[in-house]
């Protein structure tokens, strides 16, 4: 099938489509590891299309990488200001008030803080949020180094396409 510039136009388009949607929502790690899937498997009956689509799919890992990193940075400033606000709550340093809802049920001595720290639920609710989301950003950059092996598999593929097509 040859592509007419209209018809890859409208591949483009759609492609630009898709990325835009995927961008704009938050994807779990297995979301983003099924999508990175379906964008990087060859259909090795379009070789050509394939190979227009890999500027269009580095664009795509691009974009979801730039997000998800910014996600990541913004996850771990929250996470500092919820292990700051618990070890002022440790320490005795929050108002009156935050008491009432959250009460110390004990003095906690200094040599102890790492100790609570390390229990607290805020605290390793906000760790296993920045952690998803070091795996999804991992996962990503994984992808854009797949990528180039996928170009390297594509040429691969239409030369032993030419080679079959000349022996026979």
């Amino acid at each position: 099938m040859i592509l007419t510039f209209n018809r890859l136009r409208v591949i483009i388009n759609s492609l630009k489509e898709r990325n835009d949607m995927a961008i704009k929502q938050i994807m779990t790690l297995e979301e983003i590891l099924e999508h990175i899937e379906k964008t990087l498997t060859i259909n090795f009956d379009e070789l050509g299309r394939e190979s227009v689509r890999q500027v269009h799919i580095f664009s795509e890992l691009q974009k979801l990488h730039m997000w998800n990193t910014r996600r990541l940075e913004s996850l771990m400033i929250q996470q500092n200001q919820v292990k700051m606000a618990r070890i002022r709550h440790y320490t005795g340093k929050m108002p009156a008030e935050h008491y009432k809802t959250d009460p110390l049920r004990e003095a906690v001595l200094k040599t102890d803080l790492d100790i609570y720290m390390k229990i607290d639920k805020q605290v390793l609710e906000m760790s296993g949020l920045v952690n998803e989301q070091e795996r999804i950003v991992k996962a990503i950059e994984e992808a854009k180094a797949t990528l180039r092996d996928r170009g390297y598999n594509i040429k691969n593929a239409i030369e032993f396409q030419r080679m079959i097509t000349l022996g026979t």
